[in-house]
């Protein structure tokens, strides 16, 4: 893998390989893309729930007026809220690879 492949990786649309995968295991029509747009929303929506915390830790952190206790609850959401955002990530970046490399035998 070299570092010039990583810039490409938007082109992908991982809703294009869910027809192949539902042929696979006996699913006809439309409910692989169904289930792809589901996935694909929910993770908009944890974007949204996201940005939403962070603006929202932004501003106990900037009302606080050096009280430990707020600033201490902002540093907490923003912790578990970029904690959150990762594993979001990475079970997606686990799936989509699982997808690739044993359902399709594909290399990612």
């Amino acid at each position: 893998m070299n570092f010039a492949s990583l810039g490409f990786a938007q082109e992908v649309d991982p809703r294009e390989k869910l027809d192949t995968i539902g042929e696979g295991i006996g699913l006809e029509g439309s409910f692989p893309k169904f289930v792809g747009d589901i996935i694909l929303a929910i993770l908009g929506v944890v974007a949204i729930v996201f940005l939403i915390i962070v603006i929202y830790a932004g501003f106990i952190w900037l009302l606080a007026q050096g009280d430990p206790g707020k600033i201490g609850k902002a540093k907490l959401m923003l912790t578990w809220s970029v904690i959150g955002v990762v594993v979001m990530f990475l079970s997606y970046s686990i799936a989509y690879f699982l997808i690739n490399s044993i359902v399709l035998q594909q290399p990612v």
